[in-house]
């Protein structure tokens, strides 16, 4: 393999762990018990009625049916259930108060392993991990390299009511289009965050990050160090797809990466909050789970972090739930995965995570903060130029032009 394509690979490795530490300081944050105070609380024990079976809006996330979560909790399950299930997950990616509800509700005792990327889970599960899980987390695009690979089962949609309240954005996915695998977990974009007390000019594209980054706020502006997100900034500017191929649209978008890199402060997944904090760098592409956190931080000082998702488009991902191949406790697993959708359990999810849930009845139920913060929840009259990416790891074209970049 050419060494630039490995490293190119290695670093989007890179950028999923990243993104996920973002995840954990969300969940850190004081914001999210004010927040869940104004939610349905987890730990109701009164006896759910069958939920009615409303059609997935076709408006986008942010458009929910009004289902109240006794409406729409779980049915019971109708196999006898294990005592266990065994789910392989990210770190700090699935509440606690969810996990102890979950025990509770269904006396079923949760054990958890944790992975750092999609990858690692995959090669667990080649090195004869398969049958020693239940439930894993992956992306939804890399659902489909397990599938592929014979790691997961089929799910049987009859065991999944709940699957009924999920937004039709997160079904038939490119990576499963009979949505015989996933069951959508939470959602978010990449986008520009900013200091709000220092950038005062607007910042509603990606053509005013290139002029800000390129003018007013050179060196003092980041990217992160994640080709899957960097590269979209380009190609969206010129109206180019998120996933071409074309020789000649890569081409203009290495001219535009290599005209901005000169005026970059970094290239960080890592530290770029407390880059911001601490104003080395003002103006950043990045994801929009640091900007949540960023504003809830228990300090207050970073209130006026912007966040914008651009007008041109950009692209959205989605994790997932899914059923393993082999899954040693599998009436628990699916109860688990029914349990999960129920609105009380989405909403505890979110607010924990800081992440958009997938589910329209909880989003209604959310607090209206949460859901109208732009950090968390893409605004409605932008659903419409988000997009989902592909797997590019193994273009060699891409690879030369992050190379290149990276090495400025």
């Amino acid at each position: 393999m050419d060494e630039t394509l490995r490293k190119y690979q290695e670093d989007l490795l890179r950028a999923q762990l990243s993104r996920r530490r973002f995840m954990a300081g969300a969940a850190l944050a004081t914001v999210s018990a004010a927040l869940a105070a104004c939610a349905p609380t987890a730990s109701s024990t009164s006896t759910p009625t069958a939920p009615p079976t409303p059609a997935p809006s076709a408006a986008g996330a942010g458009a929910s049916p009004t289902v109240a979560a006794s409406e729409a909790a779980s049915a019971a399950p109708s196999y006898a259930l294990e005592q266990g299930m065994l789910l392989y997950n990210w770190s700090d990616y699935f509440s606690p108060d969810n996990l102890t509800k979950f025990q509770t509700d269904l006396g079923v005792t949760i054990t958890q392993t944790t992975f750092a990327s999609n990858e690692e889970m995959l090669a667990k599960l080649q090195a004869g991990g398969k049958g020693q899980y239940d439930v894993a987390v992956p992306t939804a695009e890399f659902s489909e390299t397990l599938a592929k690979a014979g790691f997961l089962q089929k799910l049987d949609k009859s065991r999944l009511p709940n699957l009924s309240l999920v937004n039709e954005r997160f079904l038939t996915l490119p990576f499963d289009p009979n949505d015989d695998y996933i069951v959508p977990k939470d959602w978010g974009t990449t986008g520009i965050i900013y200091r709000g007390n220092k950038v005062k000019e607007p910042v509603a594209s990606w053509k005013d990050f290139f002029d800000l980054a390129k003018g007013k706020y050179s060196g003092k502006t980041f990217v992160l160090d994640s080709p899957g997100d960097v590269f979209v900034a380009p190609l969206r500017l010129h109206g180019f797809d998120v996933n071409t191929t074309d020789h000649d649209e890569l081409e203009t978008a290495r001219q535009e990466l290599m005209a901005l890199r000169p005026h970059l402060q970094s290239i960080d997944s890592d530290n770029y909050p407390t880059t911001l904090q601490q104003e080395e760098a003002v103006l950043g592409l990045a994801w929009n789970g640091s900007a949540y956190v960023l504003q809830s931080d228990p300090s207050g000082k970073y209130t006026d972090t912007g966040w914008t998702v651009p007008t041109e488009g950009t692209i959205y991902w989605t994790d997932t739930w899914v059923l393993l191949a082999d899954a040693p406790n599998p009436n628990a697993a699916y109860a688990f995965l029914n349990w999960i959708q129920d609105p009380a359990q989405q909403v505890t999810e979110s607010l924990y995570a800081g992440y958009a849930s997938c589910n329209d009845a909880a989003t209604s139920q959310l607090p209206k903060e949460f859901v109208g913060n732009p950090a968390v929840y893409v605004p409605e009259e932008l659903l419409g130029k988000l997009s989902v990416a592909t797997d590019q790891s193994g273009n060699q074209q891409r690879a030369d032009i992050w190379a290149e970049f990276k090495q400025g």
